[in-house]
C-alpha cells in the first residue's frame, strides 16, 4: 500500500530554538505513523543498487518523504539549515546538535539580523493583544511566557511596554508597570529608545506621567553616546508636545541638566529656542547661567541659536505701516490687546500665552484673526520672551572668562546677528561688552561688524554700529572703516561685492537692486578717507573696479528688467493713446448741425468730460514717450542710481493718471448718454472699473516702492540717536 502524509506541517507549531523537545516527539510520531521513522533511526545506510536495486529505490522514495516531513515541520531559519542535507537521519542529527547547545551558542552560530527577525516570531499573537487592548490575553500569555514581558517582541525591537506605548494603551502599560523592573525599561529598542523614550519621541504626556510616577529615576537615565536624557528627546523629536516637555523638565533634577553633566542642559535650551519655548530655556539659564557658553550636539552654544532667530526680534519682522503702528501701541484698547507679559517671565507654556486672544466670543476672535490682531500680539509677546532671554544672557556674560566667550562662539553669534540685521541682539552685547565693537571680527575672513553690516547690506545694524563707535569710543569711526580683512580688502572693497543672499526682497526689480547697490557704495565712499579709492586688495584691484567686475550680470538684468517694464507700459499707454483721440473727437451725442458745436456743450459733466480725456490723452502721451526714453537710454552704473529709476517713476505716474481720468471720461460719458437711469450707469461703471483698477493698484505699488527707494534710501541716518 502506497504511503501518503498530510501536505500540512505534521506538528502543532514548527520548529525553533525553544521548542525542540515537542516538536521532535510530534514529528517522530508522524515518521512512525506513515512507516518512514524506521529510516532516521537506521544505522545502515542506502542499499547498494548492484546489491539490490529494488530496495535502493524504496530506501531513496522513503528518505525523501521522512527529510520532506522534517524541512516542512522546521521554521524558515532551521529550514534553511539544513537545506543542503540530503538524507533524513543527517538532517534530523543536525536539528538536535542545534537545539542541544545553549541559546548565547546558537546565536553566535546564526546571522544576528536573521536571528532578530526569528526572535519575535513567536510573539505575534501577543503583540497583536497589546495592540488590540486585550489585557486578558496577554495576562494569559504573561503567565506561561514570563520572559516576554522584557522580550523584543518586534522586528523593530520594541518590547511589550514600547508596543503599548505606539498603540497608546495606557491601561495595559499601568499593568505592565506592575509585573516588570526598572532594568527592563532600560532596553532600547533598534532605534535606541528606551521605554520613556519612546514616550518622549510621540508626545505621550499621560503615559509619561504613569512610568515616572512609577519608576522615577528613569528621567536621570540617558541613552546613547551622549547619554540624551528623556526630556531633551520630547523637545528635539517632537516640540510640539509642550505639555509633555513641561512635565518632564519639572520631573527632572535640574543637576542632571548643568554643563558639568554633558551636553544635555544646552542641547535642552537650544531646542526650546528653536521651539519658542523661551520660557524654559529662561529657567534653566538662571539655574545654570554656564549653559550660556556651553555647546550643545552639534557644538554649538544657545547665544549663536538666539542669534539665528531673526523671527523672535522685531528687525526681523516687517509690519505694514498700520500694523506697525497698532504693534507700537495705537489707543489704549489696541496696546490693550496688544499688552504682553513682562520681561521676568513665569514658567508657563508659551503655546498656552498664544491663545489668551481666543477667550473672545467667537465673532470678535474671527475679527481679530481677520485684521491679524491675535497674530501682532503673539508676536509682541514673542519679541517680549525673547529679549528676556537676551538679557539675562548679556547680565551674566561678565561672569564668563575669556577661555570661555570664546570657546561659547560669543564673537561668531554678533557675527550671525549682523548678518541677519538684528539690531536688538547686537545692541544687547554691546551694552555689556563696548569693546565688542572693536574687537569682535568673522573668524575666516577677519572683518570687523561694520564690514559685514556692509557687505550684508544690514543698514539698521550698520546705523547703530556707526553711532554707537562714534558715542562709546575714544578712538574714531575712522580706524574702523580704515581695517582690512584677511584679503586687505578695506570697507569699500566690501561695498563694492555683491552678496546675492543679502538682496532685499523689498526692491522692486533688478534694476533697483542696482540702484540699492550704487547708493551702499556711495554712502560708504563719502564716509571713508579718499585715499581708501586707490587702495588695491591681494588681487590688484581697486574698489570701483571691484565693484564694476562684481555688478557685471547685475547690471545686464537690471537693464533686461528696465526695457522690459517699459515695453509692457508703452503698449498700455499706446492703447490709452487711441482710445482717448477716438473720445476727443466723438463726443457723446454727436454736433448740433447748425452750429457745429457738441450737442451737450452747455452740460457741466460734458465739460468734466472734455478736460479728464485731454488730461488722460497728455499724461498717456508722456507716459509712452518717457518709456521709449528709457528704451532708448544707456545703461551705465550710475544711469541706476538716479536717472533711470526717476524715468521710471515719471513714466508709471503719467500712465496710472492716465488710466484714472480715461476712467472719469467713461463715466462721465455713460452720465451723458443715459441721464437719469443711475441704476443701469453705477453698475456698469463699477464693472468696467474692476480690471482697470486692479491695475492701477498693483503699478501704484511699484510706483511706492521706487519712490521709497531713490528718495528715502539714505543709508547712514545721521539724525537717528544711538539706543538699544
Amino acid at each position: 500500500m502506497e504511503t501518503r502524509f498530510a501536505s500540512s506541517p505534521a506538528v502543532s507549531e514548527v520548529l525553533n530554538i525553544d521548542n525542540y523537545l515537542v516538536w521532535s516527539v510530534q514529528v517522530r510520531t508522524y515518521l512512525m505513523a506513515h512507516d518512514l521513522w524506521e529510516i532516521v533511526e537506521a544505522t545502515d545506510g542506502r542499499p547498494k543498487p548492484e546489491n539490490d536495486e529494488a530496495a535502493s529505490k524504496a530506501w531513496t522514495r522513503k528518505n525523501a518523504m521522512a527529510l520532506h516531513v522534517i524541512q516542512i515541520s522546521s521554521g524558515p531559519r532551521m529550514c534553511l539549515l539544513i537545506s543542503l542535507i540530503t538524507s533524513a537521519k543527517d538532517a534530523w542529527d543536525t536539528l538536535a546538535a542545534i537545539c542541544r547547545i545553549s541559546q548565547s551558542e546558537y546565536y553566535d552560530f546564526l546571522d544576528m539580523e536573521e536571528i532578530e527577525e526569528m526572535s519575535h516570531l513567536k510573539y505575534q499573537t501577543f503583540e497583536k493583544n497589546i495592540r488590540e487592548n486585550k489585557w486578558e490575553d496577554v495576562d494569559l500569555f504573561l503567565r506561561s511566557n514570563e520572559e516576554a514581558v522584557s522580550a523584543k517582541i518586534t522586528n523593530m525591537g520594541r518590547t511589550a511596554p514600547h508596543v503599548a506605548i505606539v498603540a497608546g494603551r495606557d491601561a495595559i502599560l499601568r499593568e505592565l508597570l506592575n509585573i516588570t523592573t526598572q532594568e527592563n525599561l532600560k532596553i532600547t529598542d533598534n532605534a535606541g529608545f528606551a521605554v520613556l523614550d519612546c514616550c518622549a519621541v510621540f508626545g505621550n504626556k499621560q503615559m509619561a506621567e504613569i512610568i515616572v510616577t512609577k519608576f522615577p529615576a528613569l528621567v536621570s537615565i540617558g541613552n546613547g553616546p551622549k547619554q540624551i536624557l528623556p526630556v531633551v528627546l520630547a523637545i528635539w523629536r517632537n516640540s510640539s508636545a509642550k505639555d509633555l516637555v513641561s512635565y518632564l523638565y519639572e520631573e527632572t533634577p535640574k543637576e542632571d541638566l548643568k554643563s558639568e553633566k554633558g551636553v544635555n542642559g544646552a542641547t535642552f535650551i537650544n531646542k526650546c529656542l528653536y521651539a519658542k519655548a523661551f520660557d524654559l530655556a529662561l529657567n534653566l539659564l538662571k539655574c545654570d547661567p554656564t549653559l550660556i557658553t556651553s555647546l550643545d550636539l552639534d557644538e554649538v552654544s544657545p547665544l549663536v541659536v538666539l542669534a539665528t532667530l531673526s523671527y523672535a526680534f522685531p528687525s526681523g519682522n516687517q509690519l505694514v505701516f498700520w500694523k506697525q503702528w497698532i504693534y507700537d501701541g495705537g489707543p489704549n484698547l489696541l496696546r490693550c490687546i496688544c499688552n504682553c507679559a513682562t520681561d521676568e517671565l513665569p514658567l508657563t507654556n508659551t503655546h498656552q500665552q498664544g491663545r489668551r486672544g481666543e477667550s473672545a466670543p467667537g465673532f470678535v476672535s474671527d475679527i481679530l484673526k481677520l485684521l491679524g490682531l491675535n497674530q501682532i500680539y503673539e508676536s509682541k509677546s514673542l519679541h517680549k520672551q525673547s529679549r528676556a532671554v537676551l538679557r539675562h544672557m548679556c547680565r551674566e556674560l561678565p561672569k564668563v572668562s575669556a577661555d570661555r566667550l570664546e570657546k561659547g562662539l560669543v564673537f561668531e553669534a554678533i557675527c550671525i546677528a549682523v548678518k541677519r540685521g538684528i539690531v536688538e541682539f547686537v545692541s544687547e552685547i554691546l551694552d555689556t561688552f563696548p569693546d565688542f565693537s572693536t574687537l569682535c571680527r568673522e573668524k575666516s575672513t577677519k572683518r570687523n561688524m561694520i564690514m559685514i553690516a556692509v557687505l550684508h547690506r544690514q543698514k539698521e545694524v550698520f546705523n547703530f554700529l556707526y553711532r554707537f563707535n562714534e558715542k562709546n569710543l575714544t578712538t574714531s569711526n575712522n580706524s574702523l572703516l580704515a581695517a582690512t580683512d584677511n584679503k586687505k580688502n578695506n570697507i569699500l572693497h566690501i561695498a563694492a561685492m555683491f552678496e546675492s543672499s543679502a538682496a532685499s526682497n523689498s526692491v522692486p526689480g533688478n534694476a533697483f537692486l542696482m540702484q540699492s547697490e550704487r547708493q551702499w557704495f556711495k554712502e560708504v565712499e563719502r564716509m571713508v578717507s579718499p585715499s581708501l579709492l586707490e587702495y588695491t586688495n591681494k588681487d590688484g584691484k581697486k574698489p570701483r573696479e571691484l565693484f564694476t567686475e562684481c555688478h557685471k550680470d547685475l547690471v545686464k538684468e537690471g537693464e533686461k528688467w528696465m526695457k522690459e517694464t517699459a515695453t509692457s507700459c508703452t503698449v498700455v499707454g499706446a492703447l490709452i493713446i487711441t482710445i482717448m483721440f477716438a473720445a476727443a473727437i466723438t463726443f457723446p451725442g454727436g454736433y448740433n448741425q447748425n452750429t457745429g458745436w457738441p450737442v451737450f456743450s452747455n452740460n457741466k459733466v460734458f465739460m468734466v468730460f472734455i478736460i479728464c480725456d485731454t488730461l488722460s490723452l497728455l499724461s498717456a502721451s508722456t507716459s509712452v514717450l518717457t518709456f521709449l526714453g528709457i528704451l532708448s537710454s544707456r545703461y551705465a552704473e550710475d544711469d541706476f542710481l538716479k536717472s533711470l529709476p526717476l524715468k521710471m517713476i515719471k513714466g508709471l505716474f503719467t500712465l496710472i493718471f492716465s488710466m484714472a481720468t480715461m476712467m472719469i471720461t467713461f463715466c462721465t460719458s455713460l452720465f451723458i448718454i443715459l441721464p437719469g437711469k443711475s441704476w443701469m450707469v453705477i453698475p456698469v461703471i463699477c464693472l468696467a472699473s474692476v480690471p482697470v483698477a486692479n491695475f492701477a493698484w498693483t503699478q501704484s505699488h511699484l510706483l511706492y516702492d521706487m519712490l521709497i527707494s531713490t528718495y528715502r534710501s539714505r543709508i547712514l541716518d545721521r539724525k537717528a540717536k544711538t539706543g538699544s
